[in-house]
């Protein structure tokens, strides 16, 4: 899978959203101000919401500014693409779907969406798409993908609780069910996904929120303010380094002084001229007289370990 100039797959680097979420509070430059944070972090994406109150929640119950930002996608597309940023909108009806159309690198459908009738809509345009599975049982989500035809498709596991605590985080889902190869977080930190990259994750979300805040629906615990987002990206990409090397293993210069115990490799037959001068009878070492004396240090199970694992040595 490849959005603009970035490749999300097995032997390239994590891909990471940083979600915005309703965090601008209605307010243009606060969702600028959030877009910047992400680019100085590191992130690949940048990810807003677009909805109307009734989209979400029952009797439609939420100042609407806070998921309208129709006549802001123009502009915030460009501000990400200047500062190398895909840009991504979650979109909570058919209707956002058609706005969205035009602007978006790639789509991200919510859990509490995943299943209704527009996503089909998204799942036949041929851009990248990551599925949050968050309201999706295991059973469901198996034959949900057994049917599915289109490409560029990364199922995301997450758990719908604001914050989820980490031993309810799941993790074992990303082994249990094979397709699922990203990992949207909820906890209050970044352990978990240090843990999901680990163990194989392609693609991280995370919220993440303004340093000082205003009130909106995602100023919760599981929006990490600007600091801890630079340290969790920062931790990632150490993580890449040291999994992706894929260079032969140099041994470095030791220490000055350390002595160096070589080890030589082993041969499973000896030369022509080895054989002819070689004893019949291969001398003795002596053991180690500290060895023979102690009832207690019996080294023999250990030493044919050794031997079976070393044919010809």
């Amino acid at each position: 899978m490849r959005i603009r100039n970035t490749d999300i797959g097995p032997g390239h680097p994590v891909y990471i959203i940083a979600e915005a979420g309703s965090n601008h509070a209605g307010r243009l430059d606060l969702a600028h101000e959030l877009l910047d944070i992400a680019s100085r972090a590191g992130a690949n994406a940048i990810k807003y919401q677009l909805w109307e109150p009734r989209d979400i929640i029952v009797g439609g119950l939420v100042d609407h500014k806070f998921g309208d930002i129709k006549n802001w996608l123009a502009d915030l597309r460009k501000h990400a693409h200047d500062v190398d940023l895909d840009f991504i909108v979650t979109p909570f009806s058919g209707r956002a779907v058609v706005d969205l159309w035009e602007y978006v690198d790639a789509w991200k459908i919510a859990s509490f969406e995943a299943e209704c009738d527009w996503v089909k809509m998204v799942l036949a345009d041929e851009r990248p798409k990551f599925i949050s599975l968050g309201q999706t049982d295991d059973a469901t989500w198996k034959r949900y993908y057994a049917t599915l035809t289109c490409k560029n498709v990364i199922p995301c596991h997450c758990v719908s609780k604001y914050p989820t605590p980490f031993e309810e985080a799941g993790l074992s889902r990303l082994h249990r069910m094979g397709p699922i190869r990203g990992y949207s977080s909820h906890t209050s930190g970044w352990s978990d996904v240090l843990a999901a990259r680990a163990m194989g994750a392609l693609v991280i979300e995370k919220h993440f929120r303004l340093a000082q805040q205003p009130d909106a629906p995602d100023n919760l615990d599981h929006s990490l303010p600007p600091h801890h987002l630079n340290m969790m990206i920062r931790d990632l990409r150490e993580i890449d380094a040291a999994m992706l090397y894929r260079g032969e293993f140099i041994p470095s210069e030791p220490p000055a002084g350390r002595i160096v115990h070589g080890v030589k490799p082993c041969s499973t037959s000896l030369s022509s001229e080895q054989e002819s001068t070689a004893p019949a009878t291969p001398p003795t070492s002596p053991v180690p007289p500290t060895l023979l004396d102690s009832p207690s240090e019996d080294f023999s199970g250990e030493m044919n370990m050794l031997l079976e694992g070393s044919p010809g040595c």
